[in-house]
This record gives C-alpha cells, structure tokens and sequence, in this order.
C-alpha cells in the first residue's frame, strides 16, 4: 500500500493523504502557471493536500474499499472492474488527481462549496445596449456532470460511480448531437437536422 501522511499541529497530528507535499512538490515542479503552490508555506501545501483526499475520500468510487489492516482512506479499492488496478495499491492517477485538486483548491476552485458544479449561474445579462443570453441547458455534458477541475477529471474521471462524466482518454471533440441523429443540447427545434 502506498499511502502517505503529512504531520500538522507542530507536527503532531498525522492525516492521511494520497499524496504528501513532497511527492506534490515534485509533482507540480514540472506544472507550468504553478507559482502560487510554490509559494505557500510547508503546512498550507499540507492542508491543501488534506482537503483534497478528504473530498476523493467522499466520492462515489467503483469497487470496495479495500480491507487492508489500518486503511482509513477510500483507496486502494478492490472489485473496480479497471484493467491494471491492483487492490492493495493506490492508482497513479488518483495520486495525481489529488495533487491537481490542492493545486485547484489553493488557485481559487470552488469544488468545496459549489454544490451545481459546471452549472450556468447566469442566464441573461445587459449592460447598456449590450445583452448576452446564454442558451438553457448549453453547458457541455461533462461539465455539468462533472464536479472536478478537467485536469482532475481526466485522471480520475473513469474510477468513479456513474461514469457517464469520465473523461477517457479524449478532452475535448464533437458533441453528442454532431451526427445528427441525436437531440440538441439546448432542447430547442431550429428547424435545421443536418450538417454543412
């Protein structure tokens, strides 16, 4: 198992975490825009890194937790059902994730108190001759669907419940309505059924 712990409180209290600010640190290194991780203190990394296990930690998560002796954290899991997924090792990916999710957390991302993540808070604005109207609805599927950052999606999106929100392996690219043979996302009928 390769769990880590980060020590806070004059180093003793020990929480676990997926990753601790050294595997962070090196992990962010290489992250280009990372400044900002670099310059918090030792325990603000720390608590980053506790906040975003404790928020993996209250996913829904293919599998079962694994039953090793002392596991508290929701990984390793076991019965995943995902090629390459060992039960008694965290997946890289959700090391990953867990360090793109402090970085998002300590950048500013609302994921702790957004409870509609990807959700249109506006739907029309006017300021002077100026009007803007967002289409109802037109938020892309994984954005509504999705309560994590895309960079934290991509790595973890496949492991968890009801992946109708994973992002395997493609980021970006056509709609579901590209072929035509489906529904516009906005539910409304502009009379048009094909393609240029």
């Amino acid at each position: 198992m390769n769990m880590s712990t980060v020590a806070l409180g004059n180093e003793s209290t020990l929480y676990d975490v997926y990753a601790d600010d050294g595997e962070a640190d090196n992990y962010l290194l290489a992250k280009f825009g990372s400044s900002a991780w670099f310059a918090l203190t030792g325990d603000e990394k720390k608590q980053a890194l506790v906040s975003s296990t404790r928020i993996f930690d209250r996913q829904c998560w293919l599998g079962d937790k694994t039953t090793s002796s002392g596991q508290d954290l929701a990984w390793p899991r076991t019965g995943t059902g995902i090629d390459g997924v060992e039960d008694d090792i965290i997946p890289q990916d959700i090391v990953e994730g867990s360090i793109e999710l402090a970085f998002a957390i300590v950048s500013g991302s609302t994921v702790e108190s957004n409870s509609t993540p990807g959700a249109q808070g506006l739907q029309t604005i006017k300021a002077g001759s100026v009007l803007l109207t967002y289409f109802r609805d037109a938020e892309s599927f994984l954005s509504k669907n999705s309560r994590f950052p895309l960079p934290v999606q991509e790595l973890v999106g496949k492991y968890l419940c009801g992946q109708t929100a994973a992002v395997l392996g493609v980021a970006t690219g056509a709609s579901a309505a590209a072929d035509g043979g489906q529904d516009s996302v906005t539910g409304d009928d502009f009379g048009f059924d094909e393609g240029l």
